[in-house]
């Protein structure tokens, strides 16, 4: 007898893409994960990069810090929404 193949998808990273892409976010940890997969596997989204992560007991993702906004970016950003805080 023999098994029959399973139904479903095929993977979209194989086990030698699967290692680079773990090499990888080990060896650049600060790095976004949306940078990561286009280093690595352009053609793969974000969510299976994250579930490839999860299976080596990678679960958490340290992105890399962003710019507080500056004192003029508040203000305008302020107007806008009283501007448009009763818009439906």
């Amino acid at each position: 007898m023999q098994n029959l193949p399973m139904p479903g998808r095929h993977k979209i990273i194989n086990t030698r893409t699967h290692r680079r892409l773990v090499r990888e976010s080990k060896k650049a940890r600060r790095l976004p994960l949306s940078e990561l997969r286009n280093e690595v596997v352009p053609h793969a989204s974000v969510k299976t990069i994250k579930r490839a992560s999860a299976s080596v007991n990678i679960k958490k993702w340290r992105a890399r810090k962003r710019a507080f906004l500056k004192d003029e970016h508040a203000v305008k950003r302020l107007a806008w929404a009283k501007k448009y805080k009763d818009w439906t």
